[in-house]
């Protein structure tokens, strides 16, 4: 969080409760800033047909294996 004034954009990554925990420090600096997350899912098939990736976003449903495996923090996490 201290480094959110000076950073153009932010890249992460790391497991679901740390972006959760990012995205409420982000909501509470009221930051219009780009923060993109790599997300770690376990991809069963890689196309997008099992739905084993499947993470529930802003805009419905993604698959990380054909959506991802980068998305915006924003989206992925509110």
């Amino acid at each position: 969080a201290e480094h959110m004034p000076w950073a153009d954009q932010v890249f992460a990554c790391g497991p679901t409760p740390m972006f959760e925990a990012m995205a409420a420090v982000v909501r509470e600096m009221r930051t219009r800033k780009r923060v993109q997350v790599l997300l770690e899912e376990r991809m069963g098939c890689g196309t997008g047909v099992c739905y084993g990736c499947a993470v529930f976003t802003r805009k419905g449903v993604r698959l990380v294996c054909r959506d991802g495996p980068r998305m915006e923090l924003r989206e992925a996490f509110g």
